[in-house]
């Protein structure tokens, strides 16, 4: 089944808007719910509004520096807010303008006429990104995952390519561990507390398991904390990269506990706290759906509900009001 999409054409060239239009609903990449007609500056309303994520499509043949110096300013709006702007540039348009435009970041380029193979291709593109989004790639991850009382590590090829979050709880665990290796990780810094982690990291780096979790201390610490990690796969590859995520085992007298509900977090369903609690680990919408088994669509509109109960533009935005409220 097809993503839901609402699509929003920025153009006077009514001829165009036509063309576009068919070309959507013919499309099977997509399933387009709703067509809006509007400016650049509304489209930015719009998608601040919309459960659906959004497809710009806007008309640069007549001013191009404008839409350049538009997109500069909203690019990462677009991105964080998992929608997408498509310019629409003609074939006699001056080179070294679509060049800019390009460097600009504006990678979904198309040329009209339109090439419906091409509008596929990156609509099928796009559906990828939405439902893989990663939100340890928001400028914010560190304040992000500082609210959350935890560290996540990214690991690729089985060396720690990436840390963020609240390393002040966590001292032992700091940029000097960048491109060391997960063995390092767990005989020099941590101390396991599961006999079978081993087979159970096998099934993990064989695909036969997405997640699994396990309680570690640091060595050579004076801390008696009691560590949850939990390594969580993003994608369905054996060789993909995933992440650990190194949080205080809650206890109802630890210093370092979460388990008093915020007075936000009561606004909201169980369900939607599951959606939330994952989504603050990084988790993107299909990974979310899949450990749920629900589907990426419920997915979807429980982040919708999420965000309008907290009064949140975006998740990132949510995660933050629930630990704030």
């Amino acid at each position: 089944m097809g993503v839901y999409f609402n699509v929003i054409i920025t153009s006077s060239d009514e001829t165009l808007k036509i063309e576009l239009m068919n070309l959507l609903k013919s499309c099977v990449a997509v399933q387009i719910s709703e067509f809006l007609d509007c400016s650049e500056e509304e489209a930015i309303e719009e998608i601040k509004r919309s459960v659906n994520p959004i497809l710009h499509f806007v008309d640069v043949r007549r001013d191009i520096s404008k839409v350049i110096g538009f997109y500069s300013k909203f690019k990462d709006f677009y991105t964080y807010n998992s929608s997408f702007f498509f310019p629409i540039v003609g074939l006699d348009q001056e080179l070294t303008e679509v060049k800019i435009l390009l460097e600009s970041g504006a990678d979904n380029v198309f040329f009209a006429p339109f090439d419906q193979n091409s509008l596929y291709n990156k609509l099928k593109n796009c559906v990828g990104k939405r439902f893989g989004y990663n939100i340890l790639n928001h400028p914010d991850a560190d304040q992000l995952l500082n609210l959350t009382s935890s560290v996540v590590f990214r690991i690729k090829s089985d060396r720690i390519k990436k840390i963020v979050g609240n390393r002040s709880l966590f001292p032992p665990l700091d940029d000097s561990l960048i491109n060391k290796s997960l063995d390092y990780l767990l005989t020099h810094i941590l101390s396991l507390k599961s006999g079978n982690f081993h087979e159970t990291y096998l099934r993990f780096s064989s695909n036969l398991l997405s997640e699994f979790s396990v309680k570690a201390a640091f060595k050579n610490s004076d801390s008696s904390a009691s560590l949850n990690l939990i390594f969580l796969r993003l994608k369905d590859k054996a060789n993909a990269s995933y992440t650990i995520s190194v949080k205080f085992e809650e206890t109802t007298d630890s210093t370092h506990s979460s388990a008093m509900p915020s007075k936000n977090s009561t606004l909201l369903t169980q369900r939607e706290l599951e959606v939330l609690n994952l989504s603050k680990l990084g988790v993107p919408i299909k990974v979310i759906a899949k450990e749920l088994e629900i589907s990426n669509r419920t997915v979807e509109r429980h982040r919708a509900n999420i965000m309008k109960k907290l009064d949140a533009t975006n998740i990132v935005e949510a995660i933050a009001r629930l630990n704030l409220g």
